[in-house]
This record gives C-alpha cells, sequence and structure tokens, in this order.
C-alpha cells in the first residue's frame, strides 16, 4: 500500500471514528435521556406506591374505625332491646297491679254500698226502735203521772194533785181520799190505807208537762 492509499485509508478510518463518536455521542445522549426518564419513572412510582400504601393505610384505619362504631351499635342496640324489654316487663307488671287494684277498688266499691246499705237498714231500724221506745216512754211517763182511778193526769197543785199512800202508791187526792171512805185497801196492792196515811208528793218527774196536760 502507497502513502496515498494509507492516507486515504487513515482518512476513511478517521471519517468512520468521527461518525462512530458522534454515534456513540448519540448513544450516550440518548442514555442519559433515558436515565433521566428512569428516574422520573421511579419517581412517580415511589409516589404512587407512597400513595397507595397511604391510602392503604388510610383504608385500613377507617375499616377500624368503622368496625368500632358497628360494635358500639351493637352493643348500643343490644342495650336498647334490654331497655324496651324491661319496659315491656315494667308495663305488663303495671297492667295487672292496675287490674288487681281496679278489682279491688270495685269489691270494695261494693262492699262499702252493701255497708251503706246495711247501716241505712241498721238507722231505719235503730229509728224504729227509738221511736217505739220514745212511744213507750210516753206511754210509760203517761202512765206514772195519770191517776190509777179516773185515769186523768193529776194536777200540781188543788184538788187532784198528786198524793201517796204508805205503800208508794200514787193518785188524784180528790180520787184516793173519795175512794178511801169507801174502802181501807190500796186500790193497786190492796194493802191497808187510811185518809192520814196520804202524802203530798213534789218533783217535776211526777208532775205532767204543760203538752201532756193539754191533752186532758
Amino acid at each position: 500500500m502507497d502513502h496515498t492509499d494509507l492516507q486515504m485509508h487513515v482518512l476513511s478510518v478517521d471519517s468512520q471514528n468521527q461518525k462512530l463518536t458522534q454515534e456513540l455521542d448519540q448513544l450516550r445522549e440518548l442514555l442519559r435521556d433515558g436515565n433521566q426518564d428512569n428516574q422520573e419513572l421511579q419517581k412517580a412510582l415511589e409516589k404512587v406506591t407512597y400513595d397507595f400504601q397511604f391510602a392503604n393505610s388510610q383504608k385500613e384505619q377507617l375499616t377500624i374505625e368503622r368496625d368500632g362504631m358497628i360494635l358500639q351499635l351493637e352493643e348500643k342496640d343490644s342495650q336498647l332491646n334490654g331497655i324496651v324489654a324491661k319496659l315491656k316487663e315494667q308495663i305488663r307488671s303495671m297492667q295487672v297491679i292496675i287490674s288487681e287494684s281496679q278489682l279491688q277498688i270495685s269489691q270494695k266499691e261494693q262492699m262499702r254500698l252493701e255497708l251503706l246499705k246495711n247501716l241505712e237498714a241498721q238507722e231505719q231500724m235503730h229509728l224504729q226502735q227509738m221511736e217505739a221506745q220514745k212511744q213507750s216512754l210516753e206511754e210509760n211517763n203517761l202512765d206514772s203521772i195519770t191517776c190509777s182511778i179516773c185515769l186523768v193526769a193529776w194536777d200540781a197543785s188543788g184538788d187532784h194533785r198528786v198524793v201517796s199512800l204508805r205503800c208508794g202508791h200514787l193518785f188524784g187526792d180528790s180520787c184516793i181520799r173519795a175512794y178511801l171512805m169507801r174502802s181501807t185497801d190500796c186500790p193497786i196492792c190492796r194493802q191497808t190505807a187510811y185518809a192520814q196515811d196520804l202524802r203530798y208528793i213534789f218533783g217535776r218527774h211526777i208532775m205532767p208537762n204543760p203538752t201532756q196536760c193539754s191533752q186532758y
């Protein structure tokens, strides 16, 4: 190979080296661009990974809170059911008590009515007895102030005032004196009696009252 060919060959090699160098520089540039892209992708991937982990952590926290709230709601529901059951039992007990109370009130009211009826009957009977006793007392009192000879009430003074024999029986003065002129014994007990045995009697219980006197 001559010098010219060698120089041409050298020039050709230099040209190829330059071309290769340019290609190498381009490859290096592409590599640098690729590395930058890879770094950005890596950062983006890391950010996505972080966001995913954070979201997953938030999800887990929310799940825990949800489960806690569900448990609390179940406990509250159980407590509420227990309270409702107790209230229903209390209502049933109150209904039983009210029913028994109403029955007792009804029975007591019936007893009260019967007692009032009995009391009214007893009062009526008592009034009848009192009226009978009053009438009897009036009759007895009338007998006690009535002369057994003339059957007329004696007077507080005068000829027909009340007098007593020795035996204790009472008469109108004029009636017993007239009787003793015909007989010498008491008209009631038949004991011996004389006019000198007569005694005047004083006392409000043996004197007739004005209403009784007005009847004769």
